[in-house]
């Protein structure tokens, strides 16, 4: 019925990614009824630079020398969340000053620290639960990571870290993939892979020169892509298409009635 509707009766509809497009397209919506447009924020308040980041690691005990890889979000498996854990056990065998924080809630918020107890990482888990200063807390990381397993209609937690001045990794699913351009404004891995998420990780911690250039892009596509102004802005220039296109339509109707 949905699918009947959007083609026969309404103007058009906006999916948030090309990779939404192409999921609704194979439903069978019309591709021509479908305009793309990426979801903004306002994100001047993760713009705060290192500002709260001594306060923030002294809450949660983190050291000067500590490197922090942050998740945020939903606690899920499919997110990623044990192999983001994985990933740094396996660099810690040879650094020794990483710490991974979780930030937020979820079905896993108790079972990850079992399981990183389980792995000699007890000291290397920072669990926040859920937090609304969610920009304080990116303040005082080092690096996000969005390793999901499963599909991403998008990724706005990945804005949000990229606004902060943070270099991103990220699964190359969904629409994730196009927030993050790989290896130019960010690292994309394959869902799933402990290996290359561990690797994403060495390297930006190993090539800081790299991961400078990463953020510096990555703070760019956010200005020119990802704001609620540039969102905004796309929606109205989709409204004004379906005006124009029924200004043509009267016009074609007039000119055949007479």
């Amino acid at each position: 019925v949905t699918t009947w509707l959007i083609n026969n009766a309404v103007a058009k509809v906006i999916a948030v990614t090309h990779a939404v497009k192409e999921a609704m397209i194979i439903s069978g919506i019309k591709a021509e009824k479908i305009a793309v447009v990426h979801p903004g924020q306002d994100v001047r308040r993760f713009q705060s630079g290192a500002r709260y980041r001594a306060d923030v690691r002294a809450e949660y005990n983190i050291s000067d020398e500590d490197i922090v890889i942050a998740a945020a979000g939903k606690l899920h498996p499919g997110k990623g969340v044990y192999e983001l854990l994985e990933a740094v056990r396996q660099l810690s065998e040879t650094r020794q000053n990483l710490k991974v924080m979780y930030i937020g809630d979820g079905e896993e918020r108790y079972r990850l620290p079992d399981r990183a107890g389980e792995l000699g990482m007890a000291d290397r888990i920072i669990m926040t639960g859920y937090r609304s200063d969610i920009d304080r807390l990116f303040s005082a990381i080092d690096i996000f990571a969005l390793p999901s397993k499963g599909y991403e209609s998008f990724g706005m937690v990945l804005i949000e870290a990229m606004a902060a001045g943070k270099p991103v990794i990220g699964a190359a699913t969904g629409g994730i993939p196009e927030i993050i351009l790989d290896n130019q404004s960010g690292l994309l891995v394959t869902p799933g892979s402990v290996d290359e998420l561990a690797t994403a990780i060495e390297r930006l911690i190993g090539e800081p020169d790299f991961s400078q250039r990463l953020i510096a892009a990555g703070q760019q596509a956010v200005a020119e892509n990802f704001t609620d102004t540039a969102s905004a802005s796309k929606v109205v220039a989709v409204l004004e298409s379906i005006r124009n296109k029924n200004k043509e339509d009267s016009l074609c109707y007039a000119k055949q009635f007479h």
